[in-house]
């Protein structure tokens, strides 16, 4: 008798860790309480890795929490020798990359990238309505093109298309897809159509 009640707490004691054992809680810094306190559950699987090089300290990590919103896993950058020395050290699947940085050009981290790995996405992000900038980068290889203030969606949008497979070359759909694949680009939006346009008149 003396020996059920501790027999008892044994089940409890295993739910218990049961329990706590099939959620995992997103460890991000959200800017939406709600996506940040969402359980995942073990059959999700997390989102790739991107790293974003932006000195601005307040845009950069806005961005970050953002991208871990969405799930993806994040690492920032504020200049050219530090995202050149995370892209070696952590292999991220795509980059964000201003092209306005302290000690360089996203232009020059943009070409090692392309000699390192090119075929990691690179996305290009420009707040100063440079388009000879992003003529030339998307001539050196980048992806896309955003411009500043980049929306969340808009932010989505890109990256889940750049790292998306891409399909065989002759079944991309419609002119537009053409006019980027012709060049090495993916980008649908806006102001990469005038980028494509721009890049046509100068090849």
């Amino acid at each position: 008798p003396g020996s059920g009640s501790g027999w008892k707490s044994q089940p409890n004691e295993a739910a218990a860790r049961a329990s706590s054992a099939k959620t995992i809680r997103l460890p991000c810094r959200s800017i939406d309480p709600m996506i940040a306190s969402r359980p995942l559950t073990m059959v999700d699987a997390p989102r790739p890795l991107v790293l974003v090089i932006e000195d601005d300290s307040d845009l950069r990590h806005i961005c970050l929490d953002l991208l871990g919103a969405r799930g993806y896993q994040a690492l920032g950058a504020a200049s050219v020798g530090e995202g050149l020395r995370a892209f070696g050290e952590r292999q991220p699947a795509a980059v964000l990359l201003d092209l306005k940085l302290p000690d360089g050009t996203g232009l020059d981290v943009l070409r090692e990238l392309q000699r390192r790995s090119p075929v990691t996405p690179v996305v290009v992000v420009s707040g100063y309505g440079s388009v000879p900038d992003a003529v030339e980068a998307m001539q050196l290889g980048a992806s896309e093109y955003l411009e500043k203030p980049v929306a969340k969606e808009r932010l989505y949008d890109v990256l889940d298309r750049v790292l998306a497979p891409m399909p065989p070359r002759d079944e991309l759909p419609g002119k537009r897809a053409a006019d980027g694949a012709r060049y090495g680009m993916v980008g649908r939006s806006e102001p990469m159509q005038r980028v494509y346009q721009l890049v046509g008149m100068v090849a």
